[in-house]
């Protein structure tokens, strides 16, 4: 049973955000494996309390950077045969993986960057690989804020740079965003910095199953005055935002918004799409995954809205890694496009 309740949540909510179940998915060639699927999911029919099958199912033929297994239920029990093990991902996951390794060695080479928030002559960097809220109070956001909040708080972070940015007789003229290795996260602290960026911030929602569209319009009070106005952004600075195939998911909705505004300028390489909300399920064993659910991020230019699941091309490529971390040399680059 536990096998067939994975089954139905697959075929209901898995979707990439093409409007169809698993099932058709198979049926249209678009899965990895259909013959070696089909027997999978037989598999998990009769046998719904082992880890290895779904987490076999998710990695390696879902292949998509919103699918993951979780954890398996206590009643799975400890055998061996039981647990998921190392299962490689499938080839789009392993690229990403590959590719994500050599963004991190060449950050590596440039350590006294690796800051969230670094100034460099007249540029401000803002860099972070994941959108976090943790204060779930917004009153804490008031107080003083630490290292350890801008660590681990996007919404923290984009006040205090804020802050640094607009500072009396401040130098910056340019601002850099560096999404070029996060992997999304909370949609609240994405909208929180394009809203930052641009002053409105339109966050777009469709569901491919039905033809709904759904759009809201962000502000954010950034510098804490209980007002929603000008100063709460840095539109009026020159902006920059580093992208790559890494980033995904949020880390990829933010340049797409970015991209049909007209307003910041995109370096590095394209972004690594992900478009889908995601669906959390658990098996009737208790087992907990996540999949790709039946809701699509978009944005909206002029009046139509636009999947960001292919990513966003850079206004300007970046064609070595290292690029993107050597903020001396990146600064004199960028200065040179103003």
């Amino acid at each position: 049973m536990g096998g067939k309740i994975l089954e139905f949540s697959a075929d209901k909510y898995y979707n990439e955000g093409r409007g169809e179940g698993l099932k058709e998915g198979i049926q249209k060639g678009r899965v990895q494996g259909e013959e070696k699927l089909a027997k999978l999911m037989s598999q998990l029919i009769k046998d719904g309390k082992n880890g290895q099958l779904p987490t076999t199912l998710i990695k390696k033929y879902l292949d998509d950077g919103h699918s993951n297994y979780i954890a398996n239920s206590w009643l799975t029990g400890s055998a061996p045969e039981n647990n998921p093990q190392d299962i490689s991902d499938g080839p789009s996951r392993t690229a990403v993986e590959r590719v994500g390794k050599q963004y991190r060695a060449a950050r590596e080479k440039y350590p006294e960057y690796d800051v969230p928030y670094l100034e460099v002559g007249n540029t401000a960097y803002i860099s972070f690989r994941a959108f976090r809220i943790m204060h779930r109070n917004g009153a804490e956001y008031y107080g003083e804020l630490t290292e350890d909040d801008m660590e681990m708080d996007t919404i923290a972070l984009i006040i205090h740079a804020h802050k640094q940015i607009t500072r009396e007789n401040s130098p910056i003229e340019n601002v850099v965003l560096d999404l070029s290795e996060n992997t999304g996260g909370q949609a609240a602290a994405a909208a929180f910095v394009m809203s930052w960026f641009l002053g409105e911030a339109p966050f777009s929602v469709t569901s491919p199953a039905t033809g709904a569209m759904s759009t809201v319009v962000c502000r954010a009070d950034v510098n804490l005055d209980h007002e929603f106005n000008d100063l709460d952004t840095v539109s009026d600075r020159n902006l920059y935002c580093l992208i790559s195939p890494v980033s995904f998911s949020s880390g990829n909705l933010v340049p797409c918004a970015f991209k049909a505004s007209g307003m910041v300028t995109l370096l590095g390489d394209t972004s690594g799409g992900g478009s889908c909300t995601l669906r959390c399920l658990s098996s009737a064993w208790g087992s907990m995954f996540y999949i790709s659910g039946t809701k699509r991020i978009a944005f909206v230019k002029n009046g139509s809205f636009y999947d960001v699941d292919r990513g966003a091309d850079p206004d300007v490529f970046l064609t070595k890694k290292e690029s993107f971390y050597d903020r001396k040399r990146l600064t004199e680059y960028i200065n040179s496009l103003a």
